[in-house]
């Protein structure tokens, strides 16, 4: 019984109800009960005060009278009143009567006592006594329990009537049809896919979409069933797939349980272990011994470590098996999987272990192909070494002094052989170099430097070495770098001019006619690092394009008439490539037979690390005016950056006679550069037009030619012109020209001669720099001693380094010319020991001497402490370029 109703919605709702009924019942009754209180009392305490109204005249008397009878009738009248409890008269000094007993229960009311002031009947002021009543609270709770208990059994009977009303409600809206679909659902639970029908009524209140729900759920589970259904079939048949796959499968693949025993395992398993027995299916793994022998031990120790230690295992096993008295490498990986099981792969790798095997032998007898092809190649690098030190200390001397021969008065046949020489010199010289980069190349020993250089100052020393080969053919030179390109930039200079000179050599050599121009431009930028576009344009010969495709490779040229006719190595376009490539970039060239040829290349450099402003001219030349006349608009272009980049204003005409017409619109021009060979009017006869001009007459007039001749200086002079500048003109010659020219147009000295580089240069000139060279070889010394003297230097020799370190200690040089190879003290030893002096002058400038043109003998001598580089044989150009880079700014202007 008391199941029921403990289970059953309808008795349960029905006991909630009554219960929250009675509880408000409860609190209402004593709301109730405490207003009624309330009101009783004030409804006595209104009777009590109309009862002292009437006794206040006798109390008056009384207290006057100070009688305690007549006080204590007048209270024992009111005490007779049942609603009060107790009366008490009360004067200054005492208690004149006092009647019953105060009642305490009064105090949960709020209190229940009344006083009443009472005055002497001749002075309404003054107050002789005090009447105090209190109310008697049995009369109050006699009075509000009766109603209250009347209103208790009024909420009693509404909240049974409440509860009834609830039971039959939830019994008809709510159980019944509950029951209903309860029963409904007993009915359908072996029915999957039957529906239930909403009540009626319940179509749209909680009961309909609890059945809306019902009826999902049951759809949702029959999609559930469906499901598994399926996935019970799909499991069957990748079971069997996977089954088909186990047992064909080309590897051995078995299961050991935590005990060590065959699970299962499939075919290729017991074939690679040769096993005879129908089923080894929860055999101990220990039974195969007498398959694999001790090998088996070897097996079972790795299951046994896998299994305890939960990890995967792979290892190669030797077996020798006993039937079948073969040897076999098997490989054994094992994998654990759920349940406490392993799996593992068994391969029969006998075959790849005899090829690992082969493959060792063979890459044992490579290593030892390989250490003899590197002892070969080290001696093959030892004696190029060697044999370059021995051509090029000789070649130093016949160079040499050819070169200071053709400086002499010469009959025409002795100048003829001596420059054969020269040439002949040059020739060998290039073709060792050649030899010597290319056995490098091939050594793989090509190491790139990474230094800060001024690439402008690189292409200009480039251009200025090939220089003589091109006013010999009449040709011009000209180099443009593009305003974009830093001046300053970290890489390999020497490499990069390398590229330069073999591209420019071989345009000078194949052209006859017209410029070569080299044009630098800055192909992408990127954070830090510059790719450069360089390319080297000829009006030669051209080439075919069958030939293109292997211009490249070692030892080819257009074909072996163009060895015979213009000679070479072929090996300088592929030692290009390869060193383009080193620097992060390619080559390639792009011609037409007859046409001339255009060989690019691309670098990658990076930002330097100092970077330098260009040359600038003081303030006060700054943004004049000048005039270029050159009908080669590439020479035009190359003047006019130059002289912008020093904060110049320029115009170029390609004509004379465009020139004259815009000289006579104005004399705004400063200073005028005249090309000296122009088709109609060349620069001579343009220059006396202009100084026959009076506007014009003062204006210095500055000669550019790229083919030099005897009288050339005769007839600049007739001509008036002021300087007189050679092609290709390098930045700091037409700076220092300029400033020159500048002096002497603000009202100094005229000159007395025509400026030519050597004049300039003695009258910027203050002292003459102090070189020291440190060479043990008579006849080198000699070479260089002129050489120097040449350049304007004043040079001491010695002949060993111990000699060399005393000399520097002595005197204050201001550069060091260092042979690295002498007696008593090599150069090295020497380099060292005076970068360990005391004084300042271990700072000064040395450059190393030597035979050998090594990338190591280069680093060796950096390590040593020394400066910069030449390799022997040393031209007077390279010798005046590399001492140009070191010396202080005023000797490089004033004597190189």
């Amino acid at each position: 019984m008391l199941n029921v109703f403990s289970t059953s919605l309808v008795f349960r709702s029905a006991a909630i109800v009554l219960c929250i009924a009675l509880l408000a019942g409860a609190v209402f009754s004593g709301m109730t009960y405490v207003v009624m209180a309330k009101k009783e009392r004030a409804q006595h305490q209104i009777r009590m005060n109309e009862l002292l109204s009437t006794v206040e005249d006798t109390v008056k008397i009384a207290c006057f009278l100070n009688d305690k009878n007549l006080a204590a009738e007048v209270g024992r009248g009111l005490l007779k009143n049942h609603f009060i409890s107790q009366v008490m008269i009360q004067n200054d000094s005492h208690i004149l009567a006092q009647v019953g007993e105060v009642k305490e229960d009064l105090q949960l009311l709020g209190g229940g006592q009344i006083v009443r002031q009472v005055t002497s009947p001749f002075n309404s002021q003054e107050v002789v006594c005090k009447i105090m009543l209190d109310l008697n609270p049995d009369v109050i709770q006699q009075s509000v329990a009766e109603r209250s208990l009347l209103v208790v059994y009024l909420l009693l009977m509404q909240a049974f009537v409440v509860a009834c009303a609830v039971v039959l409600m939830v019994l008809k809206l709510i159980t019944r049809p509950i029951k209903n679909i309860s029963d409904r659902l007993h009915h359908l639970s072996a029915e999957l896919g039957a529906k239930l029908n909403i009540p009626a009524g319940h179509q749209h209140d909680e009961i309909g979409r609890l059945v809306d729900d019902v009826n999902a759920l049951l759809n949702r589970l029959v999609m559930i069933l469906d499901d598994e259904r399926n996935l019970r079939i799909q499991r069957g048949i990748e079971e069997k797939k996977f089954r088909a796959i186990f047992e064909n499968a080309e590897t051995g693949i078995f299961v050991v349980d935590r005990f060590g025993r065959l699970y299962s395992y499939n075919r290729a398993f017991a074939r690679v272990l040769g096993l005879k027995e129908p089923s080894l299916s929860h055999s101990p793994v220990r039974m195969l011994q007498e398959y694999m022998g001790e090998a088996s031990a070897k097996c079972c120790e790795l299951i046994e470590l896998s299994l305890r230690e939960n990890k995967g295992v792979s290892e190669d096993i030797f077996v020798s098996f006993i039937e079948e008295k073969e040897n076999k490498w098997l490989s054994l990986v094992l994998n654990p999987i759920e349940e406490d099981m392993l799996q593992g792969l068994l391969n029969d790798i006998s075959d790849r272990k005899r090829v690992e095997e082969s493959t060792r032998q063979l890459a044992m007898t490579l290593r030892e192909a390989k250490l003899a092809a590197d002892r070969a190649n080290q001696t093959k690098s030892d004696f190029l070494a060697n044999m370059s030190h021995e051509i090029r200390t000789p070649l130093n001397a016949i160079l040499g002094f050819s070169a200071l021969l053709l400086d002499t008065e010469l009959t025409p046949q002795q100048k003829d052989f001596l420059e054969s020489i020269n040439t002949g010199g040059d020739a060998l010289l290039s073709q060792i170099n050649d030899l010597l980069d290319f056995s490098k190349i091939e050594a793989g020993k090509l190491e790139l430097e990474y230094i800060d250089f001024d690439l402008r100052r690189s292409i200009e020393e480039s251009l200025e070495l090939v220089a003589a080969k091109a006013v010999e053919k009449r040709l011009e030179l000209v180099g443009l770098v593009d305003p974009s390109v830093p001046w300053r930039l970290n890489g390999d200079p020497v490499r990069l001019r390398q590229i330069v000179l073999n591209l420019l050599n071989n345009a000078i050599k194949f052209s006859s006619a017209g410029p070569v121009l080299i044009r630098v431009r800055a192909q992408a930028v990127y954070h830090d690092q510059y790719q450069l576009h360089i390319e080297v344009e000829d009006h030669g010969i051209g080439i075919d394009p069958e030939i293109r495709a292997i211009l490249f490779q070692p030892f080819s040229q257009a074909d072996a008439s163009t060895t015979r006719r213009f000679g070479g190595t072929g090996l300088g376009l592929s030692i290009c490539k390869r060193l383009a490539e080193a620097m992060g970039g390619k080559i390639d060239v792009i011609s037409e037979p007859n046409k001339g040829a255009t060989f690019w290349f691309e670098i990658i450099l990076n930002r330097a690390k100092v970077n330098v402003l260009p040359p600038s001219l003081p303030l006060s030349l700054k943004g004049k005016r000048v005039l270029i006349v050159d009908d080669l608009a590439a020479n035009r272009e190359l003047l006019s950056l130059q002289l912008q980049s020093m904060g110049l204003e320029t115009e170029a005409f390609g004509s004379a006679v465009a020139a004259l017409l815009r000289l006579n619109e104005g004399n705004d021009f400063s200073v005028a550069f005249l090309d000296g060979h122009m088709p109609y009017m060349d620069g001579f006869s343009l220059a006396k037009s202009i100084n026959a001009m009076p506007a014009h007459a003062d204006m210095p007039l500055v000669l550019l030619s790229s083919i030099g001749g005897v009288g050339q200086t005769g007839m600049a002079q007739q001509a008036g012109f002021t300087a007189f500048l050679s092609k290709p003109i390098r930045t700091s010659q037409l700076y220092g020209c300029l400033e020159v020219v500048f002096s002497l147009s603000e009202g100094k000295p005229p000159a007395r001669e025509l400026l030519t580089m050597g004049v300039i240069e003695e009258q910027r000139a203050v002292i003459k720099p102090y070189l020291l060279l440190a060479e043990d070889n008579l006849l080198n010394q000699k070479i260089a001693v002129l050489m120097l003297e040449k350049m304007g230097f004043r040079v001491d020799v010695v002949g060993d380094g111990l000699a060399a370190v005393k000399a520097v200690e002595q005197q204050n040089y201001d550069l060091v010319l260092m042979d690295c190879q002498m007696p008593e003290m090599d150069g090295f030893e020497a380099t060292r020991t005076i970068r360990n002096l005391e004084n300042d002058k271990k700072n000064i400038v040395i450059l190393a001497l030597t035979a050998n043109a090594f990338k190591e003998d280069m680093r060796r001598c950096l390590d040593a402490g020394m400066n910069g580089f030449l390799s022997k044989p040393i031209s007077i150009d390279a010798l005046q370029l590399e001492i140009e880079k070191w010396l202080p700014v005023k000797y490089i202007q004033g004597h190189l």
